[in-house]
Parts: structure tokens; sequence; C-alpha cells
């Protein structure tokens, strides 16, 4: 029997895509999130790095969350649920998105509860943060 142990745990968060103020269009979105590397756990040393991999667009930003780790693209885990935040300068308020009427009539949200959610939906949640996010700039 073959017996590990682990002295020590820690929680990270990583920003795996900052789109900032970037011009941003589906097609450049969807060759950015193919490109994308994704870690949930990293092990060394007897040391287990627990890994949250967020996506910042402007006052937004978008935490992944993960099932097993098939591979080290984005693109390799097919579904997979979202949760996204609004950033203020103390803290990230969680938005509920079945309630909050700038994301409602969104189907990508649907598919989000229904754990029916994939890349093309991930597009589109982006790009409806980063419109938003332009918009509260010109307020």
């Amino acid at each position: 029997m073959i017996s590990m142990s682990v002295s020590k745990g820690s929680h990270e968060f990583r920003t795996v895509i900052d789109i900032g103020s970037q011009k941003m269009s589906e097609s450049k979105l969807k060759k950015i999130l193919r490109k994308t590397s994704i870690l949930n756990c990293e092990k060394s040393n007897r040391k287990f790095i627990f890994i949250d991999n967020q996506i910042d667009i402007g006052i937004y930003r978008i935490m992944l969350l993960l099932d097993d780790s098939p591979g080290t693209r984005l693109k390799d885990y097919g579904r997979f649920t979202i949760r996204v935040f609004e950033l203020f300068p103390q803290e990230q308020k969680e938005i509920d998105l079945k309630k909050d009427y700038r994301f409602k009539g969104y189907s990508w949200i649907t598919h989000n509860e229904n754990d029916k959610f994939y890349i093309t939906d991930l597009v589109q949640a982006i790009l409806t943060c980063y419109k938003l996010n332009v918009l509260k700039a010109f307020n």
C-alpha cells in the first residue's frame, strides 16, 4: 500500500485572461480562448495549490468552475459553469445572473444553470460583460 501525505495546501486565484480596455470581437475572443491554458491544481514537494481560474473584463470578473482536469487547455474541458462578479475598490460582489436586470434574457445564463455551458457560451458571457463595461465607462 502506497501512502502519500500532503504537508501543505493552499488556494490561489489566477487571471488567465485580462481583457481590460482591449477592443474585443467574437473571432478574436474565440482565438484567445482556444489557446488559453488552465490548471486546477499544481503539485510540488508535498504541496498542493488549488487554483481558481478567472477572466477579468474591466469591472467584471468571470470565475471558471471546472471539473477534473482533462487537459491543460480550456477547450479540453467541454462543459463547465461560471460565476460572475462585479469588482469594487475593496471587494468583489457576486452577481445573481437570474435576477440582475443587466443580464436578463441571455441564453448563456440558462445554459450555465442547466450544466450545458460550453466555450461558445463563455464567448457570449465575456462579450456581454465587455459591452456592459464599455457602457459603464461612459457613465
